[in-house]
């Protein structure tokens, strides 16, 4: 009979093709994290520091569980902030059974007291998100899923089959419709150029520094964070599309294809503008120059997960996109922040509602 007696520890370079064999068996072999050269990426080029991961081992020492943090530099309430992201928890089907998961987290939680960093964010599994509504309800929110439909056919052939079929076409249909949100939508600003970015280079610092307060909490998109987390791993292609108004940056948005539950899919994993008109025309011809490239390259849909009550999400709404029901997404987005320090007065009344999310902090996508 195989022991499932587990040991904490930390994870070592000799670990690490056991955790890519556990994470493809996990996420398949297209997971963001499906290489060596993957691995350094997230481990080792992070800008904000190296990540730390706690493992569980079996009786032959071999890594059988492990979850990561990943260092984030984090803008919170006007001041700049040292947390982590949890990502990637998994544990080998043997071992799910037992005290596994316990002692690892045991393991998680000791390094946020041992390195002192004041809080961690995560996107959790639906059994965590009910236990934090119980106990901390403010610290937890769902993220929506926005979605524009280019191509119904393709969409419902993969939803729904049956009897509902005919009905989802009639609906699908009227939600792809370019004359839906005609009245919501404005002129394309002429004075706003659209340019295509090959990589981020030192205007986006000076473009942070101009929105870094528009968010009570967020990721700091500085060049290094978005360097780093666009960078072409696993195969990922992504297109920077730049919005200037007078040689002036005043938006960017980031952009990628991918098959999603079947469906050929874009994905808006990051959008930013200024808070001024500006900003607000070049949201619209950002959106407009997305949607030309999503069409191009044959999406059938369009899809961007983002804080609701920002003015992002309010962009998106008036280009068309719609708020897809749970049961449709490929999973409910749940974001839940941990804190890990009662000294910190500015931390204690954040809530999750506060952070801006978009896919930029979620690393799947």
């Amino acid at each position: 009979m195989m022991s499932r007696v587990v040991t904490t520890d930390f994870a070592r370079e000799e670990d690490t093709e056991r955790i890519l064999e556990i994470n493809r068996l996990e996420y398949g072999p297209q997971d963001i994290l499906a290489t060596r050269e993957d691995f350094v990426w997230r481990h080792s080029q992070n800008p904000a520091g190296k990540a730390i991961i706690p493992v569980i081992r079996n009786p032959k020492n071999q890594v059988v569980g492990y979850i990561w943090i990943v260092p984030i530099r984090a803008r919170i309430k006007g001041k700049d902030c040292s947390v982590a992201m949890g990502s990637n928890l998994v544990i080998h089907p043997e071992y799910r059974k037992g005290v596994g998961y316990a002692r690892l987290m045991r393991c998680f939680n000791s390094v946020f007291r041992k390195d002192e960093i004041p809080l961690h964010y995560s996107f959790i599994s639906e059994e965590a998100y009910q236990r934090q509504v119980i106990r901390h309800p403010e610290r937890v929110a769902t993220i929506p899923t926005l979605v524009k439909i280019y191509n119904s056919q393709e969409v419902i052939d993969s939803y729904v089959q049956g009897p509902l079929k005919k009905n989802a076409m009639k609906l699908a249909s009227r939600v792809s419709s370019p004359f839906l949100f005609s009245k919501k939508r404005k002129k394309r600003d002429h004075t706003i150029a659209v340019k295509r970015y090959e990589d981020f280079d030192s205007r986006f610092d000076e473009f942070w520094q101009k929105i870094q307060d528009y968010h009570t909490a967020s990721v700091i998109r500085d060049r290094s964070f978005l360097s780093w987390r666009f960078a072409h791993v696993s195969g990922r292609e992504y297109v920077i599309l730049a919005a200037e108004s007078e040689d002036r940056l005043c938006g960017y948005a980031v952009l990628r294809c991918a098959t999603v539950r079947g469906i050929e899919a874009g994905i808006v994993a990051d959008l930013m503008v200024t808070d001024d008109r500006s900003g607000r025309n070049a949201g619209h011809s950002l959106l407009d120059e997305a949607e030309s490239w999503f069409r191009e390259h044959g999406m059938a849909s369009s899809f961007a997960l983002i804080s609701p009550g920002s003015k992002q999400y309010r962009l998106l709404w008036r280009a068309g996109y719609i708020r897809l029901p749970e049961f449709l997404s490929p999973r409910a987005f749940r974001f839940g922040v941990y804190l890990h320090t009662e000294q910190r007065q500015d931390l204690r009344s954040l809530t999750a509602k506060d952070w801006f999310v978009t896919v930029a902090d979620y690393e799947s996508y």
